[in-house]
């Protein structure tokens, strides 16, 4: 059990945060393997922010155990602020600083600051060190946030809707720098984003909170794997698919109907559909958008 904890960048179990009277988020308990990158996927209002900002240890949870970069979230926060990296879409960077200025920002903020790193990062963005932040594009400013992130050595980096306003090619650019310097140092990063295409794409892991609770998370190769589509014709159908072992949503379409099946066992949906009279269907893997909409409670087929 030490071995798997000490292996984990985020612990979280029956993590609970109150605001007043109002539960934000209920009894979550989520693990994060070290060095991955996670998708962290949510509606607004889900807790997601509330999430972030107990990862950063700039909030604390009124209940249950909590561990960030193998640290206590309780009486470690202020070290877990030096450990984890932040870049949002609308970061927070001075907008009448340079680069050369966070810089000393950085080096006089965090003990392990590597200016070698800052500055090689700041010349594979092409960002000038003397350029102000608030004279630079939102792709500039976003690659900067990145560049002073990398540079203090984060252990884990939080990525808050990074790309959105970024053009194809700066985003691209983003993306393939940061699963390169992830893999490269072994760095964990979490990706909050609403564009699932992304998440899909670079993630290995995904997390779904909805309501302040986690209802999926895990692998996304295993998730996706274990959710089909089964689809058939129900014109000669004498049973209710509602019924169907693992049966979540039902949609139809004239004579053809989808079923969302979670947990697919193929020999107990064969056997269940032959009882009733129905010999040819079809399933499939889920994508990420139907895994998400599913979790959501607005999956529509």
């Amino acid at each position: 059990m030490a071995e798997e904890t000490a292996s984990m960048a985020v612990d979280f179990e029956s993590v609970t945060k109150n605001f007043g009277e109002t539960t934000v988020l209920n009894e979550i308990s989520w693990q994060v393997p070290r060095g991955h990158i996670v998708g962290l996927l949510g509606l607004n209002g889900s807790g997601k922010t509330t999430l972030l900002r107990l990862l950063m240890g700039i909030i604390r949870p009124n209940s249950g155990s909590a561990r960030v970069a193998q640290r206590n979230l309780l009486t470690d926060a202020s070290i877990i602020r030096h450990v984890v990296g932040y870049v949002a879409e609308r970061n927070n960077l001075p907008g009448a600083f340079t680069p050369a200025r966070l810089e000393r920002v950085g080096m006089q903020a965090f003990p392990q600051w590597d200016p070698a790193l800052y500055d090689a990062s700041l010349q594979r963005f092409d960002i000038s060190r003397t350029k102000p932040v608030y004279l630079m594009s939102q792709g500039q400013r976003t690659l900067t946030a990145l560049a002073f992130a990398l540079a203090h050595h984060a252990e884990i980096l939080l990525l808050d809707e990074p790309t959105n306003g970024l053009d194809p090619l700066v985003r691209r650019a983003f993306l393939a720098n940061l699963i390169e310097e992830s893999y490269d140092q072994g760095r964990t990063v979490i990706l909050s984003s609403h564009r699932l295409e992304e998440v899909a794409h670079i993630a290995e892991d995904v997390a779904i909170i909805h309501h302040g609770q986690i209802v999926a998370a895990g692998a996304m190769e295993t998730l996706l794997h274990n959710d089909h589509l089964v689809s058939l014709r129900v014109d000669t159908l004498s049973g209710d698919l509602s019924t169907l072992p693992g049966a979540r949503q039902v949609s139809r379409d004239g004579n053809q109907a989808t079923v969302y099946v979670h947990d697919f066992d193929e020999s107990a949906v064969r056997e269940t559909l032959a009882g009733w009279g129905v010999t040819e269907w079809t399933h499939h893997e889920v994508t990420l958008d139907q895994l998400f909409y599913e979790r959501v409670g607005d999956y529509v087929g």
